[in-house]
């Protein structure tokens, strides 16, 4: 049985989400990085109440538009357009499905050119390219990544024309031509935690990545560790070691999860911080969920890591997306039965 990567997500990020609450009720300390901020304070979400029946999975913003994915379990539209200020529901388009021009495993790259929006069947490795106005998504190509198969690629960005930027599951960087259908460069983290098995070292060199205008922030999942990087000339990777190897002396085996996700644009760092410890899940009880406090921290800085501001949002939130124009962070509450999504303004 073939199961959408989209359910695979849901499912693993619940486990994991579960894990954490159970930590919640058993360990009192969680890490924070609160106190390097010359700024804190506590944020309300603002609601956005989306009439149409959706559960979002992923948030892209095009020049005119906010493009909203929705998690489809079986055929249906995985993709729906809004205006940018999500006052007015356009349209839905991208199928979910086997057909030539349908994806089963839909990704999007995570910065549209304009209104040009370029989505990827994880599957295939295929890629779509559509222009978007106010009544329609007109198909205008389409293209392939060929490289070996390494599972989803995590979070596409498209450089240039013809450069794409993303990393693999082996927690690889690479920046791919998509022209020549050849790799331009590839990154890999060192070791520098002294004898790790290969799947240790896998695990603990988990991050996510957020790109722009040539731009790198990479965000550790289980290093209390940030650190920038860019795309040179010759769209070759360049990303700051150093301030990675400041944390070789870091505890492997303590298995707090710290950064969460990190979105960027030209001025802003905005980094989601769990600092909780994970727990087992065989620890689980149904009487847990009703009570944990699960609420995210969200760090802000400048491109150059200099912290300016510490956020506690008042409700749960999820994935965050930076939009630029707002100076806004959207995300959604993955507990909320009524899948609305979540704003925080950073003014």
């Amino acid at each position: 049985m073939l199961y959408s990567y989209n359910t695979i997500l849901r499912t693993v990020t619940f486990y994991v989400v579960i894990a954490v609450l159970c930590s919640c009720q058993s360990n009192d300390t969680r890490l924070s990085n609160e106190s390097v901020f010359p700024i804190v304070k506590e944020a309300i979400p603002q609601k956005i109440v989306l009439k149409e029946y959706i559960r979002p999975v992923d948030i892209v913003f095009s020049e005119n538009y906010t493009i909203v994915q929705n998690e489809v379990e079986r055929d249906g539209q995985q993709l729906y357009v809004y205006d940018a200020d999500m006052r007015a529901f356009l349209y839905s388009f991208a199928n979910r499905g086997n057909g030539h021009y349908e994806t089963m495993a839909l990704d999007m790259v995570q910065n549209p050119i304009g209104d040009t929006l370029k989505i990827i069947d994880q599957v295939k490795y295929k890629i779509l390219s559509y222009v978007l106005d106010n009544n329609t998504a007109r198909l205008i190509g389409e293209d392939m990544i060929k490289i070996k198969s390494q599972g989803p690629l995590q979070e596409v960005y498209q450089h240039n024309d013809s450069i794409l930027e993303f990393y693999t599951l082996e927690n690889k960087i690479y920046t791919y031509n998509i022209n020549s259908h050849k790799v331009v460069d590839e990154f890999m983290f060192p070791n520098i935690f002294g004898n790790l098995s290969a799947k240790e070292q896998k695990e603990i060199l988990n991050f996510h990545l957020a790109y722009n205008k040539g731009h790198l922030c990479v965000a550790f999942r289980h290093l209390n560790c940030l650190t920038t990087g860019y795309i040179d000339d010759e769209n070759r990777l360049v990303i700051n070691v150093d301030r990675f190897k400041e944390h070789k002396n870091d505890a492997i085996d303590n298995g707090i999860l710290h950064y969460t996700y990190v979105d960027m644009d030209e001025k802003h760092i905005i980094a989601e911080y769990m600092g909780y410890k994970l727990s087992m899940l065989s620890r689980f009880s149904k009487s847990v969920l009703p009570m944990a406090d699960f609420q995210l921290y969200l760090e802000c800085y400048d491109t150059e890591l200099n912290p300016k501001c510490f956020i506690k949002p008042t409700s749960d939130i999820f994935r965050i997306k930076f939009n630029s124009k707002d100076k806004s962070v959207y995300s959604w509450d993955i507990f909320d039965k009524d899948d609305n999504l979540l704003k925080i303004s950073l003014e």
